[in-house]
């Protein structure tokens, strides 16, 4: 709680700080170029660094969405060289016997294609955005 206090202080004291600073330039400003070009000239600052921090923040939400997109990638791929998995599908293998395996296995094989056949998903994807 205590260094949660500290830090509001430290963030208001920092805001306070900016608003002198914005002043002061504003004054200097003002003495060199005039009171409408020092307001022009500190509005356009400002909106350079508004810009700049939604470009930042567009590339680092683009950034996530594709390593969010490899992280799923990667989970549906490997979940099947699971050594576990493996060793459970070989004792199932030994306990059915060669026909029933391949019998099962053709059964499997067709619901593997239609699944894969399916559409991804919905028509409306992110991607058409």
């Amino acid at each position: 709680m205590r260094s949660m206090m500290c830090g509001a202080i430290a963030a208001v004291a920092s805001i306070v700080a900016l608003c002198f600073f914005c002043v002061a330039a504003f004054d200097w400003l003002s003495q060199i170029h005039g009171p409408i070009a020092a307001g022009l000239l500190l509005g356009g600052f400002f909106v350079l660094v508004a810009i700049v921090t939604l470009g930042v923040a567009a590339i680092l939400r683009r950034n996530a969405q594709a390593r969010r997109r490899v992280a799923t990638a990667k989970a549906k791929a490997q979940w099947w060289l699971d050594p576990t998995i493996m060793a459970t599908g070989i004792q199932i293998g030994k306990a059915l016997g060669p026909r029933r395996l391949v019998s099962l296995t053709l059964v499997g094989a067709f619901i593997a294609g239609l699944l894969l056949s399916r559409p991804a998903g919905p028509s409306g994807s992110e991607d058409d955005a």
